[in-house]
């Protein structure tokens, strides 16, 4: 019996035909789907490059309206200031301080002129010169200053009835084209007679001033802090103007007739009038139920016969309203930009 041997071949197989064709067309295919791709020219990537530097500076630019307005401002004090109280230098600087904006303040020797305090606010452009883009940056005066005067100063100019003159010089002086002067009596500016007040409204009349009273150092320094805060936010609020709309159309009274609309919007208002009362308020809205019609009363009456007769109103508790709120309340109705009060 003849036993036979066969011998099988166990070794791996290599790999089949129709595997590596199927692998090559894929292969194909990729190359097909992924096109090479293209070298970027030497202009367009500067051209990218400008593009992201203007994107950069113009980001600095919203922050300077925006979350970093104060930084962008810088507050000038005349050295001669200080000479009325040895502890005002320290107290601008601790209010500054407060404030996170240290580097913004500088005293200075008469460059703006004697007993002044002016702002200039850090404007920044991008241009593109020869190729390249550059930051323009360029430091502008405000409007708003501060010129201080000692108390007995002050009384001096009142009673040479030479206040209104006074006032046109220093407005003069400042060289913009809207001067907003705020004269500061520091110290004890005497009794707020009424020529002060006559004096005072009509030189608001011609010049819109504002006339402050401070007693401290300390009261001097929160005033400048305050006025740098509303200076540094009245460019955003400006370019805001033509998209917040006055009324909040999903609040107040939203079903009725005109009348009772004109009288919800009006007496919102007046809510917002500092240090004014309830029962003044009420006398306001009783005498004056349409604030449009009170406004064009105000415009055709001079401003200190205007805020007289504004100020005569007696409201429940048997107190009149006073010059000051009555002021308030004639700049708000007539001002047409609302920068005759700077102060929030």
């Amino acid at each position: 019996m003849d036993i036979s041997i066969i011998e099988l071949d166990i070794s791996e197989p290599g790999p089949s035909t129709i595997t590596t064709t199927a692998t090559e067309e894929v292969e194909k295919d990729d190359d097909k789907q992924q096109p090479k791709r293209k070298r970027r020219a030497k202009e367009e990537i500067e051209a990218e490059k400008m593009e992201k530097e203007v994107k950069r500076i113009r980001r600095e630019m919203n922050s300077a309206k925006n979350s970093k307005c104060e930084q962008f401002l810088f507050c000038y004090v005349d050295r001669s200031v200080c000479l009325l109280d040895d502890s005002i230098e320290q107290e601008l600087k601790n209010r500054f301080v407060e404030r996170a904006v240290p580097d913004q303040l500088a005293f200075v020797d008469g460059e703006y002129g004697f007993g002044k305090v002016i702002w200039k606010r850090k404007r920044i452009d991008a241009i593109i010169e020869e190729g390249k883009v550059k930051s323009l940056q360029t430091m502008d005066p405000e409007g708003c200053f501060i010129h201080v005067l000692e108390g007995g100063a002050f009384n001096q100019l009142i009673k040479k009835n030479e206040f209104q003159k006074f006032v046109e010089n220093v407005s003069k002086e400042h060289k913009h084209c809207r001067s907003l002067p705020n004269i500061v009596v520091f110290g004890q500016g005497g009794a707020h007679t009424t020529q002060t007040t006559t004096l005072s409204l009509k030189s608001f009349e011609h010049y819109r001033n504002q006339v402050r009273y401070c007693k401290t150092a300390t009261d001097f320094s929160y005033l400048v802090a305050q006025l740098h805060r509303a200076i540094a936010k009245s460019e955003k609020r400006m370019a805001q103007d033509d998209t917040v709309p006055i009324i909040e159309m999903e609040k107040g009274i939203r079903d009725g007739i005109k009348a009772d609309l004109r009288l919800d919007w009006w007496t919102r208002m007046l809510s917002h009038v500092h240090r004014l009362s309830e029962e003044q308020k009420r006398a306001i809205v009783l005498r004056w139920p349409d604030p449009f019609i009170f406004m064009n009363d105000l415009i055709q009456k001079e401003p200190d016969e205007a805020i007289k007769s504004i100020a005569d109103i007696v409201g429940g508790n048997n107190r009149r309203i006073g010059p000051a709120i009555a002021k308030t309340i004639y700049t708000f109705l007539t001002s047409k930009d609302g920068e005759d009060v700077i102060v929030e």
